[in-house]
């Protein structure tokens, strides 16, 4: 459809990507858009795209209101977060949309001339004049972006004064900055958005490379003058950023480079080995080359089978079955449960390596919905990893034939709560390639009934490291008063004879017996309640007559959970078994102190250093609702000491301080995304063929 044929578009929209900027930088952001207006009777929509970070609470605090938000639940790379604003222009059928970093101010005026250039001809995209922000003297940033003899990206007109380019005329440019820019939505259906492999630094020079290969021109518009901080939120990366620059400049020139800017290319990553920090010069060198070849045979094809938007506006057939070097991700993405987060966390490892991802929601579950689960819209991969229970992996199979067979390899990335594997997993391990496990505890447990020819790998996933919401923190915190709160928490779905509530209100009452004493109190956080009211009425007829003892039955979004957590002064942990365990490593982050049973997955990061454990005794499970083996042993944990370790954790104020801060710090050591994606790739490359 071409822009003469949308009707009357008057709404254009702005897409902010943020992902937790400094305080202040993404409302002043916002503000500076909503203090102005494109002119020509025409409005702008403002969409934040929140790469992992708290938007929604940030702007509400601000006061700014009428902003729409979309999560992606996890920093997913500015040209995936950037995608998600493309898409949803295009599905509002806009003739133009803008993209911006979230730490510029844009000046009064600045729309209009980038919306009239792009209507000029086969223009893609325009930017603005890009100043850096309370420069003295005022500096230019970028005029457009351009590429050396050896593929090294910089930015037009660099340290000029703007007054250079005042009263210019538009001018053509080899790509535009990804700082700002507005898009033709012919553009991005023609030839696809960002390159999602390339996570951060480079997707704008590729995008235009692309381009301008398929006859788009590109135009820097000096009428059009923003502000940009710069580095708001790159400095998260630190010295990470200079891994993904220098991959990512290997992987544009073996997409659109000569023979002698590939050489030139490589001979510059050589060189640089010998600078600071050299472990990640000599990894992206490495990376970049290993992925060349495959960037060389796309380039042959004439595709880049990465960019989710081309697949999904060109409408392939959503069961095509042509190998791809990517990854297919199955399970529980727009689920909120444990299982969830896990495919989240994995698939943003995998795209912070580089891999080439596709999403597949996997949606059978009960549990609260962070959005609808999504359609299949782009040709698979050869290659899945189903983070679905080896108790449903059969079902599973079965309603995806596609995913499995001649020519596909297939892993479960499975949890489990028990040493003792059920026949039906056993048999289940029949239908995949591999299985993969998040802990060692999991990982001796289905190894001991794996065939030879079905390895067991241990693969972990990276331990949540959330920035806790401030404001949310701030009102759990109001709400508790000022009573020492502990926290237990969990879902009546996942059998809470497991989870095990009962050993935490026990413990509670019996450390704290004066119903009288209302310094301490203990939250008994819950989801679900109304699918087990049974069980329900049994655990809260254990609290009877203590008012101390608080049941919050509801589903929270991802900042009250995490500002719940920060609040409280204990998370306690009384399970019977557990395969993982995200709340008490979202506790350690948080620095907030875990009282835990010494058993199962958790023991891979707790220890008696960074968390008060409590011995069990092994016993037989009683209550397994056909999930867990009747009589198969679990752990029971020792109320007694349990109670003993919630009044030490109280009473010890040095003691407390100083588990909580190594707790911190055994999260903190964990590797970035990157390394664990890197982790991944590399098992997927010892991985029998298909």
């Amino acid at each position: 459809m071409s822009s003469h044929e949308r009707g009357d578009i008057t709404a254009v929209p702005v897409v902010v990507v943020t992902m937790r900027p400094p305080t202040g930088v993404l409302e002043r952001c916002v503000r500076s858009l909503l203090d102005t207006s494109p002119g020509d009777g025409r409005a702008i929509e403002v969409i934040v795209v929140d790469n992992g970070g708290s938007a929604r609470a940030r702007l509400d605090a601000a006061g700014l209101v009428g902003v729409e938000v979309i999560e992606t639940h996890a920093n997913v790379g500015f040209g995936a977060a950037a995608n998600v604003g493309l898409d949803h222009a295009v599905s509002r059928q806009a003739e133009a949309v803008a993209v911006l970093n979230d730490d510029v101010f844009v000046r009064s005026g600045w729309l209009a001339p980038l919306l009239d250039h792009l209507a000029s001809g086969r223009v893609a995209a325009a930017q603005p004049l890009i100043v850096r922000h309370a420069a003295d003297p005022p500096t230019v940033e970028s005029v457009g972006r351009a590429s050396d003899a050896a593929g090294a990206v910089s930015d037009l007109g660099a340290g000029r004064s703007p007054s250079d380019f005042a009263g210019a005329a538009p001018g053509a440019v080899p790509a535009v900055s990804s700082v700002a820019a507005v898009y033709s939505t012919d553009f991005v259906q023609d030839v696809g958005g960002f390159d999602e492999r390339f996570f951060v630094g480079y997707a704008d020079l590729e995008l235009g490379r692309r381009g301008s290969a398929a006859g788009w021109t590109f135009a820097v518009v000096p009428g059009s003058v923003v502000e940009h901080v710069g580095s708001a939120t790159t400095s998260m990366l630190g010295p990470g950023l200079v891994y993904f620059q220098e991959r990512n400049r290997l992987w544009d020139v073996a997409l659109h480079g000569g023979a002698a800017e590939t050489a030139r290319a490589i001979w510059l990553s050589v060189r640089r080995v010998r600078h600071e920090p050299r472990t990640l010069h000599r990894r992206a060198l490495l990376d970049g080359a290993v992925g060349m070849p495959r960037r060389w045979l796309e380039r042959a094809r004439s595709s880049t089978p990465s960019l989710r938007d081309r697949s999904r506006r060109t409408g392939p057939d959503p069961m095509a079955t042509r190998p791809t070097t990517g990854v297919n991700v199955v399970g529980y993405h727009h689920i909120s449960s444990g299982l969830g987060d896990a495919a989240r966390s994995f698939t943003a490892c995998l795209r912070a390596a580089g891999a080439d991802v596709l999403e597949i929601d996997n949606d059978v579950s009960q549990s609260p919905r962070r959005h609808a689960a999504r359609t299949v819209t782009g040709p698979l991969h050869d290659t899945t990893v189903a983070f679905v229970t080896a108790f449903e992996f059969a079902d599973f199979c079965e309603r995806h034939p596609e995913l499995v067979g001649p020519g596909r390899r297939m892993i479960g990335y499975w949890f489990w709560e028990l040493s003792t594997v059920p026949p039906l997993h056993a048999e289940a391990m029949r239908l995949a390639d591999e299985v993969w496990t998040p802990t060692t505890f999991v990982r001796d447990a289905y190894g001991s009934v794996a065939d030879p020819d079905r390895p067991v790998r241990l693969m972990p996933i990276p331990l949540p490291r959330p920035e806790p919401d401030a404001a949310a923190t701030s009102r759990w915190r109001a709400e508790l008063g000022d009573a020492f709160a502990y926290l237990v928490s969990f879902d009546y779905l996942s059998i809470p004879e497991r989870k095990n509530p009962h050993a935490a209100i026990a413990a509670f009452r019996s450390a704290f017996p004066d119903r009288e004493d209302d310094s301490v109190r203990l939250v008994v956080k819950t989801i679900n309640r109304e699918r087990r009211p049974d069980d329900a009425a049994a655990i809260e007829a254990l609290a009877a007559g203590d008012d101390r003892i608080v049941f919050v039955d509801c589903h929270l979004d991802e900042n009250d959970h995490h500002g719940l957590i920060a609040a409280v002064d204990c998370l306690v942990s009384p399970h019977r078994s557990e395969g993982l365990g995200l709340q008490p490593a979202l506790a350690m982050w948080f620095r907030t102190p875990v009282v835990a049973t010494r058993y199962g997955g958790v023991v891979d990061y707790l220890d008696d250093d960074n968390a008060w454990l409590c011995g069990y005794t092994e016993v037989g499970v009683d209550a397994g609702e056909g999930i867990y083996p009747q009589g198969a042993p679990w752990a029971d944990v020792d109320v007694d000491e349990l109670a003993e370790q919630l009044r030490r954790v109280r009473a010890d104020d040095g003691r407390r301080a100083q588990v909580v801060e190594a707790a911190h710090a055994r999260i903190a050591a964990e590797p970035e995304p990157a390394e664990f994606g890197r982790r991944y790739l590399e098992a997927l490359r010892t991985l029998r063929p298909a």
